[in-house]
């Protein structure tokens, strides 16, 4: 099967501007290798004279491969030590997704009405001229709350990796776990809530936990990202033209206090928040003990508030730490991480005096120049993924959630180095004592506390080694996620038109 339209308008619109200055060649020995481009398709691009000529023929084999194809192509360039190709690839993939968004609104496919039975409950498939790739989602952990997506019936802790039919239904891009709550961002920009939510009445809704509930008041709005910390219970949410609105701890609402800003990145610590511009202007607010909110002392901001410090840099990238241990970890995109917050247990990934609180971003250079893109934080340990699938830890070592088999705390940022050249990372999420990493090749890696089964190896039982989750050695997974003690993992894929 062919690309569809909406991924060949994507390619057609964002190829040629991000391959102007990129020689072809630097591609294909990457593609041929793969079988993506065959041995007569690459006598064909390199037949062309310049490289214009190159890229309209490279341009017309892409567009037409299969979706596998088109998504592995991605892959390839997301996982190279060119950040030209890494963002080639990320771009065309989130475009597609994109385009793909806007063609189910702009075809009229049916979306979940605003008032629907069952509580917003949706389980069946809706019909519409095209047919969704099914994603299977797998969960495991705590279910205690049915944050799984599977009957606490089923029992309250889930060792191993099983499908949850109804999460997976809702063909999710996102999924975002809490502390014993789950939300679900959906293909058309819906968000849904699993597990222990407190209802507009201050209530706890005892039946059916396990079953995704449709927010009514955010169901007008097309949501592109959503947030919670795996401690937390406090949500942010962005639409697609760069609007903030809250939930969780409060009723939904808008953030408004910023004029004249569009958000495109969002993280939730426990008690303090965090949000990009288009323009890399990084807000915070929230609870800002021991300064992690990054405005110079240790006061509570109730609205976004600019870190003045990195206002004349592009934030590219920032995670929240957790309440009581709160620190912020950001990337600019010259090439440095960030660091702020309690230094206790060695959160800041630099050795500083462990008694007195950073209020000011500091850079982490252990990891200068080492191309970091992507942070996570967990209750008090970061991960940071760089360009060439290289995944470094730090931070505080009890039950072995950060890294490397000790109990101690880690200031500096190591290496892990199970993930070399041969087994790249492209996916990280941390739980609030556990992490997990997604290859290249669909494995995935796990790593910490697992008193809930949390690591999905049949068993309760700590490991101090990283370990493979074997259950879902062919599954092709490339999206992971974590909670206080519950993991999913899962695929994301595109529409395909129906024949």
């Amino acid at each position: 099967m062919t690309l569809g339209s909406y991924e060949r308008e994507a390619i057609e619109q964002y190829y040629e501007s991000l391959i102007t200055d990129l020689s072809v060649t630097l591609l294909l020995d990457k593609l041929i290798d793969t079988k993506i481009l065959q041995t007569n398709e690459q006598r064909q691009i390199r037949r062309e004279r310049n490289l214009k000529r190159r890229n309209k023929k490279f341009l017309q084999i892409l567009q037409q491969k299969s979706n596998e194809e088109f998504y592995r192509f991605c892959k390839i360039l997301e996982s190279s030590d060119t950040q030209t190709l890494i963002s080639l690839g990320q771009t065309l993939r989130q475009e597609a997704e994109n385009r793909q968004k806007v063609i189910e609104i702009n075809d009229e496919i049916q979306l979940p009405p605003a008032s629907p039975p069952n509580n917003g409950i949706i389980l069946e498939d809706t019909e519409s001229d095209f047919a969704h790739v099914m994603v299977d989602v797998f969960a495991w952990g705590n279910n205690n709350s049915g944050e799984l997506g599977i009957p606490v019936s089923k029992g309250k802790e889930c060792p191993i990796p099983i499908r949850s039919q109804v999460i997976s239904k809702l063909r999710p891009v996102m999924i975002q776990a809490g502390h014993d709550k789950t939300y679900v961002l959906s293909q058309n920009g819906q968000v849904y809530d699993i597990g222990n939510i407190e209802l507009n009445d201050g209530n706890h809704d005892d039946t059916n936990l396990h079953v995704p509930r449709l927010i009514q008041d955010l169901s007008h709005l097309t949501i592109a990202k959503i947030a919670i910390h795996p401690d937390g219970y406090y949500a942010l949410g962005v639409t697609v033209t760069g609007e903030l609105y809250s939930w969780g701890e409060s009723p939904v609402q808008q953030i408004t206090s910023v004029k004249d800003e569009i958000f495109t990145g969002i993280s939730c610590g426990r008690d303090h928040r965090a949000a990009i511009t288009n323009q890399g202007k990084l807000y915070t607010w929230g609870f800002g003990g021991l300064g992690c909110l990054g405005h110079g002392n240790s006061k509570t901001y109730k609205e976004p508030t600019l870190v003045e410090a990195l206002a004349d840099k592009v934030v590219i990238d920032v995670a929240c730490g957790s309440a009581n241990q709160s620190h912020t970890v950001a990337i600019t995109d010259d090439n440095t991480v960030w660091s702020w917050g309690d230094p206790a247990g060695g959160k800041l990934g630099r050795i500083c005096n462990s008694l007195k609180p950073c209020t000011l971003p500091v850079p982490i250079n252990a990891l200068q120049n080492k191309s970091v893109y992507k942070v996570a934080c967990g209750s008090d340990f970061t991960l940071a993924l760089t360009t060439d699938g290289s995944l470094y830890s730090w931070g505080h070592g009890s039950h072995y959630r950060s890294q490397h088999g000790i109990l101690g705390a880690i200031e500096r940022p190591k290496r892990i180095n199970i993930f070399d050249h041969n087994n790249k990372v492209i996916a990280i999420a941390a739980g609030s004592y556990h992490w997990l990493a997604c290859t290249i090749y669909g494995k995935i890696y796990a790593y910490g506390n697992n008193d809930a089964g949390q690591l999905g190896v049949k068993t309760a039982k700590l490991s101090t080694e990283v370990i493979q989750v074997d259950s879902l050695i062919d599954e092709d997974i490339n999206r992971v996620s974590c909670g206080f003690s519950h993991c999913f993992a899962w695929k994301s894929s595109l529409l395909q038109i129906k024949q």
